[in-house]
């Protein structure tokens, strides 16, 4: 829905802050860089892979809207792998 308070879109969709940037320097956070690639949640993020991988890809698309795949019990089961990385990454708090 890109209203999110990860900086880019705070930056590009909400105007309200004045840099996209990431915490660890990469110039746009954004959820892909968040769940995907940024330094800073790197052991938490070998979690989340580690607990959803047996079930789906760890894709972008399927940590955020789950797998159309998959039964609702396994879905479930990545949304809380992906909550447990929102609550251990300590971003939003």
């Amino acid at each position: 829905m890109g209203c999110s308070s990860l900086k880019s879109d705070l930056f590009f969709n909400l105007h309200v802050t004045d840099n996209p940037s990431c915490l660890c320097g990469y110039p746009v956070e954004n959820a892909f860089h968040f769940f995907l690639h940024c330094n800073l949640y790197r052991d938490i993020r070998t979690v989340l892979i580690n607990s959803i991988s047996n079930l789906t890809l760890c894709s972008i698309e399927h940590i955020l809207y789950g797998d159309p795949q998959l039964s609702l019990t396994d879905n479930q089961t990545v949304f809380c792998a992906v909550h447990k990385y929102l609550k251990d990454s300590k971003r939003f708090n």
